[in-house]
């Protein structure tokens, strides 16, 4: 399904579905600070440091494999000091960094990334260079997180829920290249 001004479309090209914010799916729960656009979201309010700085474009639909696939990049106007979580959480909506159920966190002052699910680390942390490819993919019910291709780590419980794309952007990042295919 994609979100497309509040109601619902198909959009198929050889049996696969690709959701693109702002191209075909809309930008929601978006908070006053943020900055979106063209497969990006990103922080532009420096009163504002604080994890409720957040948005939404769709979602993976129940029972469906597929998975969520960014490029985490420096904001243009910005530096890099910041925190960010982005990931796919049970709900669209929320304020919390821990209801982003499985997600990636980046801590920009570290240059490091790591899972949380539902808030708590899951693994150790791995250094990151900025332009990364994370993938987080769901195949028969199980989650699985990537970096630049490789698997790093496997949630021991599956999933058949819908889950929805969700950040939390704490500081100074940007997200682009976004995308949900399934």
């Amino acid at each position: 399904m994609i979100y497309r001004l509040g109601t619902y479309a198909q959009k198929r090209v050889s049996g696969v579905t690709t959701l693109i914010p702002d191209d075909n799916a809309t930008w929601t729960n978006v908070a006053s600070g943020m900055n979106t656009g063209l497969g990006f979201i990103e922080w532009t309010n420096s009163a504002v440091m604080q994890w409720s700085n957040t948005g939404s474009f769709a979602s993976l639909p129940a029972n469906k494999d597929g998975y969520l696939e960014l490029q985490l990049n420096y904001s243009p106007s910005y530096s890099s000091s910041g925190y960010s979580i982005f990931g796919l959480s049970l709900t669209s909506g929320g304020t919390a960094y821990d209801t982003v159920e499985y997600s990636f966190y980046y801590e920009g002052p570290y240059n490091r990334i790591s899972i949380l699910v539902g808030g708590a680390r899951q693994n150790a942390t791995y250094n990151f260079v900025m332009g990364s490819t994370l993938k987080i993919e769901r195949i028969l019910g199980v989650i699985k997180f990537y970096m630049n291709g490789s698997l790093f780590y496997t949630h021991p419980t599956n999933t058949n829920a819908e889950l929805f794309y969700n950040s939390r952007i704490n500081r100074y990042m940007g997200s682009y290249n976004l995308k949900i295919v399934y």
